[in-house]
């Protein structure tokens, strides 16, 4: 997935999950997919630790805390790829991580990059869901505009935002701006932009507009 800084990167969660499915496999016994599942653990359990912290704090934490484990994990890989069958779901995780190494390593550099897409992925689910509605969208224009219109509903679903209050505000405002040559005022009708007016805020998560 493409992060924050406009650079490539990879899920952290894939190569867990299918080490996962070869762990139950394996129970009660030695083998490489606890291996994996312990030592990508070693990394997520000190990273979720960081999550209130700024993005340069995270960033130089990162660096300190996780890269030597993220460094000994692609070594162990490289030296524990043999062992098991490549087509195995242990040996698709091993394969994954040799294949994603640079995209993996991503969040070391980049405090807003996440350690894997667990909240991305949801979000895209109904789109993918309601594919064969997309159809009838025959056109390049109409294929921008289609994901133009998703991104800015996912991401204020993402910020707790009323959607409908949302979209509505953010087409009442950006006509006023049609002939400016500064979109400063953009800044502004960001999701997390304290200038947003209250009624595009839901006043609890459960509520759905």
């Amino acid at each position: 997935m493409p992060c924050a800084a406009g650079r490539r990167d990879a899920c952290g969660g894939c190569k867990r999950r299918k080490a996962g499915g070869a762990k139950k496999l394996y129970v009660g016994l030695a083998h490489p997919a606890y291996d994996t599942l312990k030592q990508t653990g070693a990394i997520y359990k000190p990273d979720s630790g960081l999550a209130g912290l700024g993005p340069v704090e995270r960033q130089h934490r990162r660096q300190l805390e996780l890269k030597p484990l993220a460094g000994a994990y692609f070594a162990w890989v490289k030296t524990h790829q043999g062992e098991v069958p490549p087509k195995s779901q242990t040996g698709k995780a091993l394969t994954y991580s040799i294949n994603q190494e640079r995209y993996l390593r991503v969040f070391l550099d980049d405090g807003e990059v996440p350690l894997d897409n667990s909240a991305t992925e949801p979000a895209l689910r109904g789109f993918c869901i309601g594919k064969h509605n997309w159809r009838l969208i025959d056109t390049i224009r109409g294929a921008k505009s289609s994901a133009i219109i998703y991104s800015i509903t996912e991401t204020a679903k993402a910020n707790e935002l009323k959607v409908y209050d949302c979209v509505e505000h953010l087409l009442t405002e950006i006509p006023k701006h049609e002939d400016d040559t500064d979109r400063s005022f953009l800044d502004g009708l960001l999701p997390w932009s304290p200038n947003l007016p209250e009624r595009c805020r839901k006043t609890n998560k459960y509520e759905v507009k």
